[in-house]
């Protein structure tokens, strides 16, 4: 079966991020229905046009709800948030798997400009991929029946500088992975397929892929992704009744960000990456430029799919057996204006592609329907000349005949038809024993699917299912003992939490991980602790107590209730409240700066993430580090030294400047609460300098200086 409408090409523009913020991009996209008009800052009267069968506005109009989820801000509003491009897309992509259709979904753009976001999310906003996977077993639930099989397969691997590694193994080769070519077209040899029962499996899976990605920091992007994702998902579905088996592949494809190394600011093995990345994406244009011209009747000698590992592997997303859609996320800043003109015209000349997309099923399945369609047709046959008369006894005879010969076939064929699904069967329990206990963990311990239920616990429960369930020899003590107190602690706090709701003491308490991502200036991870985050909901203030102290006030909490119970009263002017404690200072995050290039005598700038100890962002400040005189005077260019030995034994004057601080979510979360900045070197100083605390909710703006 073909389908001529193969291949969808979708652009989504993305907010303007801080970079762009800091300084001043003025926007030069504009959307209206289906067509993208941008603009040559240069020479404003020169724009250009684009038509895609998706345009798709998400630069503002939109607010931020309590679990950080980005929605339109009002009926009016032109945003276009995640769950209205998976209504468009996701199930799109679902709809054809359904059918036996292969499909494949891949983002392109400059780096920076979302496309991560776009696939896997960010925080409570969930990607194309999650949302897709989850529905699947959904609908799967939907159509669950005795006469209903369904199987899914779940596999993840990345290029990186042209060499495949599989994200769900523990360990990276050192050549990567072989494609191979097969009478399917291309595969990667030897990559860990994983059977998947529920979601929660498959999202344990995903998390644990999309950690063990290669990313690094540019000035673009400080988490740009330095390799190509391919999520690949085996669905398969055997329906008894009908002799039906069918099967669809969904490739999820996240591309990393084209880039131009002088401005990115790449360096090293960062520019030997951005090489790799720009020679298989220019490598991919090429792809498609020949099978755009094939399309529209140019001569084309060959598609020079061999040419880049991604261009092998996508093959059949383009050109092949596969209904497709494209998203091409752009950055609305115009200092963007080069790379992202350019993205447009290689996503205008993707729409001629035409790929030629086959339900796939077995020559098998379709011959027992016709069969039993033919038994169906001669029956009738037979009956409308019994009702006739005696005439046509040899016409029956004959027809008769056939229908016994179908049903010998119909036997034969039903036969073979139960071997392949025994062999099927097998194949799924084969995988299924050969996986290790890390993906069995959800699956052999119930209360994981119950506590994943919960958003508030997912992520931690998550992060020690990866960290903790490997081998014993890699097994962590320590680790093990905060999850058996983090798990001891969760029905105490929820206890707390119904007393406190009863009391209407207007106070929330919430059971987290201290440092739970968070590591040291030398990656060292540091060392974690059970608390709970207690919130005031009237005034937005928080305290953070450690878990002792937790189970202490518990005890007082409860002895308060208790006289509640007996009397009806609750205050008792000679008790403090267990329920608060004055306000103390709350460290929100930390961010680390390298001075090295101070041993060179050369100033610094750079805008940095400070992160907090769930290793979010949680705001962004500007430092600078300026060599000076004693006296306090910027050195110039003329004082860059060549050999940083020739400063052993001296002294060393320099100031550290934090001019400016954005995006606190802190601050945003209230505007009454106040923030301040400290910092302190790590190497020979203990001194922390702490500037005066601000109450703002614009940007903040500090000025401390230093000299040593």
């Amino acid at each position: 079966m073909l389908n001529a409408n193969n291949l969808k090409v979708v652009v989504r523009v993305r907010p303007f991020n801080q970079r762009e913020k800091a300084m001043r991009s003025k926007c030069i996209i504009s959307m209206a229905g289906n067509n993208c008009t941008i603009v040559d800052p240069k020479d404003p009267s020169r724009k250009r046009t684009f038509t895609f069968d998706h345009c798709y506005w998400s630069t503002d109009g939109y607010i931020e709800n309590d679990q950080g989820v980005y929605l339109p801000d009002g009926p009016h509003s032109r945003y276009i948030d995640q769950e209205r491009v998976f209504n468009d897309l996701g199930r799109a992509i679902l709809e054809n798997a359904w059918k036996g259709y292969n499909a494949s979904l891949f983002s392109y753009g400059l780096t920076g400009s979302g496309k991560s976001y776009l696939m896997t999310g960010y925080g409570g906003n969930k990607g194309l991929v999650p949302m897709i996977c989850e529905e699947l077993f959904q609908e799967i639930k939907q159509h669950q029946d005795k006469d209903r099989q369904y199987y899914v397969y779940f596999s993840m691997f990345e290029i990186y500088n042209e060499q495949v590694q599989d994200l769900l193994s523990k360990g990276r080769k050192p050549n990567g992975l072989r494609v191979r070519e097969g009478r399917h077209g291309f595969y990667v040899e030897c990559l860990k397929s994983v059977p998947c029962s529920t979601f929660k499996q498959l999202e344990v899976l995903l998390d644990q892929g999309i950690r063990n990605r290669s990313v690094a920091s540019t000035n673009w992007n400080t988490t740009s992704s330095r390799s190509h994702m391919v999520i690949s998902v085996q669905f398969q579905q055997v329906v008894t009744d009908q002799f039906m088996m069918k099967h669809s592949e969904i490739n999820l494809v996240d591309l990393a960000g084209s880039e131009r190394q002088p401005s990115v600011g790449v360096a090293s093995d960062r520019f030997n990456e951005a090489r790799a990345i720009n020679l298989s994406l220019t490598t991919l244009g090429n792809v498609i430029s020949s099978l755009s011209d094939k399309a529209v009747g140019r001569r084309v000698q060959y598609v020079p799919y061999r040419n880049s590992v991604l261009t092998r592997l996508l093959s059949t997303a383009l050109g092949g057996n596969s209904k497709t859609i494209m998203v091409t996320t752009i950055s609305p800043a115009d200092i963007y204006y080069d790379g992202t003109m350019s993205t447009l015209r290689f996503a205008e000349r993707a729409k001629n592609i035409q790929n030629r997309a086959l339900i796939n099923e077995s020559l098998t399945e379709q011959i027992l329907i016709d069969l039993k369609a033919d038994n169906t047709r001669l029956q009738a046959r037979i009956a409308e000349l019994e009702k006739a008369g005696d005439i046509y006894t040899d016409e029956q005879e004959m027809l008769k005949g056939l229908i016994v010969d179908n049903e010998q076939q119909l036997k034969e064929m039903q036969k073979s038809w139960q071997q392949k699904l025994e062999e099927a069967k097998r194949e799924w329990e084969q995988r299924y024993s050969s996986i290790t206990k890390e993906e069995k963990m959800v699956t052999e311990f119930p209360y994981f699917l119950n506590v994943n239920e919960d958003p508030q616990l997912s992520g931690v429960v998550r992060y020690f299912i990866h960290q903790g369930a490997g081998e014993k020899q890699e097994e962590n003590p320590n680790l093990a003992g905060i999850f058996h107190d983090f798990i001891a602690i969760m029905p105490m706090v929820a206890q707390v939490n119904q007393i406190s709701e009863e009391l209407d003491k207007g106070v929330t308490f919430e059971v987290e991980v201290k440092n739970l991502t968070s590591t040291n200036a030398k990656g060292e991870e540091l060392e974690k602790e059970v608390i709970v985050k207690v919130t005031n909901k009237r005034t937005k203030q928080v305290e953070i107590w450690p878990r002792d102290k937790f189970t202490d006030r518990k005890l007082l909490i409860e002895g308060i209730y208790q006289r509640f119970l007996e009397n009806g009263t609750v205050h008792n002017k000679m008790e403090q409240d267990p329920f608060w404690d004055p306000v103390e200072i709350l460290h929100l995050g930390s961010a680390h700066v390298w001075l090295e290039t101070l041993a060179y005598y050369i100033a610094y700038e750079d805008q940095v993430d400070v992160i907090n100890d769930r290793g979010k962002e949680e705001a962004v400040i500007q430092v600078r580090l300026l060599p000076c005189t004693p006296s306090g005077n910027p050195l110039g260019e003329e004082s860059v030294i060549v050999d940083p030995g020739d400063l052993l034994g001296k002294r060393m004057d320099f100031q550290m400047q934090i001019s400016l601080c954005l995006g606190v979510k802190w601050i945003r979360g209230h505007s009454g609460r106040g923030v301040q900045i400290g910092y302190r070197i790590l190497v020979g100083i203990a001194k922390e300098y702490v500037s005066r605390p601000v109450k703002s909710i614009a940007p903040v703006s500090f000025i401390v200086r230093s000299q040593s």
